[in-house]
């Protein structure tokens, strides 16, 4: 089995921003004269979209918001967060992020991201970085009906890969996901990809108990041995089958 594509998540996986997405949930929260809750994020928040975190959120405080309210909430996250991208000097890039991208490419396996952020956010950190020109496209939030932990974006990133490559070989299970949380891996599992967890929200042994194979930082990550494990899942599938 030849790996065919690798996905990204965006937030905790590509860029370091888990403690301002914190900052700016309880920011919403205080605007809306509601208490915030420190260990909400971490509970409720971590992987999810933020209008997804922001629904459960509100719930929990006897709030039912609708769609309309959930929009201005969300968009004025979203619009704090590019202003906070906008003071950054630097775009807090994990380390590894760009040198596994450059290797994947470079060794003819594209790059996609599926992300619950919204599009703007992504595509502000891809102009400010190196990281645009190795990306073909971006599952964003908006762009599905349920955001992780249901597969459903990455089912969507599956298809539009096929198409964009013109590869009708390409399925998710010759395909990795790359993620930082439980509900990221829960939904990359869920569509039938290769689930890689990287340790940047969660303890190394967490993510070895969720995800196919887990990594403490994402330059231990070398695609030969990417490539090399495709390859033993598929002699084990032979060996199966031949027992069979």
């Amino acid at each position: 089995m030849t790996l065919k594509a690798v996905f990204f998540d965006f937030n905790g996986t590509i860029i370091n921003d888990e403690a301002i997405h914190r900052e700016l949930l309880q920011g919403v929260l205080v605007s809306e004269n509601l208490r915030p809750d420190i260990e909400e994020f971490r509970e409720i928040c971590l992987g999810r979209r933020d209008r997804d975190c922001l629904r459960e959120v509100l719930a929990r405080r006897g709030r039912v918001a609708d769609e309309v309210t959930l929009d201005r909430l969300v968009a004025q996250k979203s619009a704090a967060y590019l202003h906070w991208l906008e003071t950054q000097p630097k775009v807090p890039i994990y380390p590894g992020v760009e040198d596994l991208m450059y290797r994947l490419t470079a060794d003819h396996v594209p790059i996609a991201i599926v992300t619950g952020a919204p599009r703007q956010e992504v595509e502000r950190v891809l102009r400010r970085t190196k990281l645009g020109d190795r990306v073909r496209f971006i599952v964003s939030g908006e762009d599905v009906a349920q955001g992780k932990p249901s597969p459903e974006g990455y089912q969507r990133a599956i298809a539009t890969m096929a198409t964009v490559t013109g590869d009708a070989t390409l399925t998710a299970a010759n395909c990795a996901a790359i993620e930082d949380t439980y509900p990221g891996l829960t939904a990359a599992k869920a569509a039938g990809l290769v689930a890689i967890g990287v340790a940047n929200s969660h303890p190394f042994q967490m993510m070895q108990r969720h995800a196919n194979w887990a990594v403490d930082f994402l330059h231990q990550l070398e695609v030969e041995r990417l490539r090399f494990y495709f390859e033993g899942r598929e002699r084990e599938n032979d060996a199966t089958i031949d027992v069979a």
